[in-house]
């Protein structure tokens, strides 16, 4: 028998070339405060990808490039939208399962980690909840077979570039950290009008 990936859920790992170090500590040392909404130390500027890290921007739009199209079917540019750092300082290195709204692909580059930060977790488009019909299942079977998993966790490291469907809903679920666990996060939006003027479907 053959089994097929007819739909599929892709993401995009890559590692930047040579780190930056410069702008790792620029973002490292920038004003962060205590967000109310969502209990998060996060960056005051809310559009960091604009100021000061050209070598950063630069290889996320080359990784967008080239991720963008295998995933929305068109060459159609991207641009950033909103961008900002959390910070895990001395603080449980945890974020409650979310997605990002308003937005096509998102991504998080990492300033700050290591392989003793916790990683990043994905969960089953549509499925983050229990299934509403169960039965019994093999671990071994499950942990084989990539077309049970319920959700997949990623080590991260610095310099480490993710992307991401923004529809995929994703959490980090660790404890608390003797290192300082700093990520960059972004969302983007195609750049210029979409759809289809005759077919009445032009944005």
């Amino acid at each position: 028998m053959q089994i097929h990936d007819i739909f599929p859920t892709g993401i995009g790992i890559s590692n930047i070339d040579f780190l930056p170090s410069e702008e790792h500590e620029y973002l490292l040392n920038l004003k962060y405060h205590n967000h109310n909404t969502y209990d998060l130390v996060v960056t005051e500027d809310k559009h960091v990808l604009n100021n000061n890290i050209p070598t950063i921007k630069q290889f996320i739009e080359q990784q967008l490039t080239e991720f963008a199209p295998k995933i929305l079917g068109t060459n159609q540019k991207l641009k950033f939208l909103q961008s900002w750092c959390t910070k895990h300082d001395g603080v449980p290195q945890k974020m409650f399962a979310h997605t990002h709204q308003n937005s096509i692909i998102s991504g998080v580059y990492y300033v700050n980690a290591t392989k003793e930060n916790e990683g990043i977790t994905f969960y089953k488009l549509n499925e983050y909840n229990e299934k509403y019909i169960t039965w019994k299942t093999e671990t071994d079977l499950v942990e084989k077979y990539p077309w049970n998993w319920q959700w997949a966790k990623f080590p991260v490291n610095t310099g480490l570039l993710i992307l991401f469907p923004s529809q995929l809903k994703h959490a980090v679920t660790g404890t608390l950290s003797t290192n300082i666990r700093c990520s960059l996060a972004f969302n983007t939006w195609f750049d210029g009008p979409i759809g289809d003027e005759y077919c009445f479907s032009e944005l």
